[in-house]
């Protein structure tokens, strides 16, 4: 009954917190609601071209990372879209197996494994692109260590255990 309570407990506190960030940024919450709503929809409807889902994904990402309208906000709008887009196949590319396996949802089920790093290339060379046009100063060591080495070693660590299969 203890553990019951707790979890009782634990989701009030994160409606409460839900609610402040709402609050907070309602045009962002607003736009993820709506982007995970059509992102459901495409992959209820078993959408097999990889580029709907992951727009819709990155679009979501684009609009957390706008918090203006000006043309500093697009440009954030524009790299969050495109790291969106790259996470969204990624995922799909990490999945792809245990998804056939389970009958999941996979946009990448049609597309040749053999295709998935040129993919994640174009992908990541998009991100970079929009990165760049950002002019970031500040931390930007950390943000590129992240983008040009970071953000592949989960892919790589994958295949080093498909391999081993």
């Amino acid at each position: 009954k203890l553990e019951h309570f707790q979890r009782i407990q634990d989701a009030a506190g994160r409606k409460k917190e839900t609610e402040r960030i709402a609050e907070k940024y309602p045009v962002q919450c607003e736009a993820i609601r709506l982007c995970l709503d059509r992102l459901f929809e495409a992959e209820k409807a078993n959408v097999l071209n990889p580029d709907i889902p992951a727009d819709i994904f990155g679009e979501l990402m684009g609009k957390i990372f706008s918090v203006s309208s000006d043309e500093k906000g697009e440009r954030l709008f524009n790299f969050g879209k495109a790291l969106g887009k790259y996470i969204y196949i990624l995922d799909a590319v990490l999945d792809v197996r245990e998804d056939i396996k389970k009958q999941r949802y996979n946009p990448l089920i049609r597309t040749p494994s053999e295709m998935y790093g040129e993919i994640l290339d174009m992908l990541m060379a998009d991100c970079v692109e929009r990165y760049n046009e950002l002019e970031i100063t500040q931390d930007s060591e950390i943000i590129e260590n992240i983008l040009f080495s970071g953000v592949w070693t989960q892919y790589e660590a994958a295949l080093r255990r498909r391999k081993k299969k």
